[in-house]
């Protein structure tokens, strides 16, 4: 991955949990009550995502807005759906600022169809799903 200013940066990224349905939008819920439900045929879901700068030097920025969720082929980003305020509920929200050598664990939240059995995060994908890292996210 490339910084603003041109720098290589290396990093390791895992999923590290996932959470989806009722008990999701439980959550959501509770770390903002004015957080909306998702619309009709969708469900809640929250992952836990774990990131190291392994880089020698660069600084390495990523926040929930540089992912998104593909369900059913659909891209939702942030602009879709974004639930506020998990640090609320006890879900550390994911915001990563990294000097070589850091690492975060942190929670994005977001939506997918009820009946998607295999969704994907992806890393750094325009609206079109078009460029970025993508991850499979099992149904546990």
């Amino acid at each position: 991955m490339l910084t603003v200013s041109g720098d290589k940066v290396e990093f390791i990224i895992r999923i590290k949990k996932m959470i989806r349905g009722q008990e999701a939008w439980s959550a959501i819920y509770q770390a903002n009550m004015f957080n909306d439900a998702p619309p009709n045929g969708m469900e809640a879901i929250m992952v836990q995502i774990y990131v190291k700068n392994i880089s020698n030097s660069g600084f390495l920025s990523l926040d929930e807005y540089d992912f998104s969720i593909v369900s059913k082929g659909q891209v939702i980003d942030h602009l879709s759906y974004s639930p506020c305020c998990l640090n609320s509920a006890g879900y550390i929200e994911f915001e990563a600022k990294l000097n070589p050598g850091g690492e975060f664990t942190g929670w994005i939240a977001s939506m997918v169809n009820e009946d998607e059995n295999n969704p994907l995060i992806v890393l750094g994908a325009d609206r079109n799903g078009r460029g970025g890292m993508y991850f499979s996210l099992t149904r546990q």
